[in-house]
């Protein structure tokens, strides 16, 4: 029986501490933001996309199609998104990244989504 209670107090406790999670998206606010680039063959395109809280995370969700680099790194600047077309590719596509953060809460309070429009044009 006393198995049991203890039992019974572990779940108890695991489920009124794990379902009160910080995650909690209720308060989620959300900013979509589409740009457009075009860029040659050859060419390797940089975008900015700004400098973020310390807080979160950035990362492709949508990864473009025909790309010899798609990346984001950061550096003094700001997170920066780096393009180039794989070879003989001409035409339009896009890459998505988002953009999760805080205020230093701890709870994910803001995302940006970015899609990005890419026409690759033939030189």
């Amino acid at each position: 029986m006393k198995q049991a209670f203890l039992l019974v107090a572990f779940f108890s406790f695991i489920v009124f501490f794990g379902c009160n999670s910080k995650d909690n998206a209720e308060n989620l606010e959300i900013e979509y933001i589409n740009l457009s680039f075009t860029t040659n063959q050859n060419e390797t395109l940089e975008i900015s996309l700004g400098a973020f809280q310390s807080e979160g995370s950035t990362n492709i969700t949508k990864q473009a199609e025909n790309y010899e680099v798609s990346k984001i790194t950061f550096n003094e600047m700001g997170h920066l998104y780096y393009y180039k077309p794989s070879a003989n590719f001409s035409g339009t596509e896009y890459v998505e990244i988002t953009k999760s953060s805080s205020i230093g809460d701890n709870n994910i309070n803001q995302k940006t989504i970015f899609r990005i429009n890419i026409t690759v044009a033939t030189e």
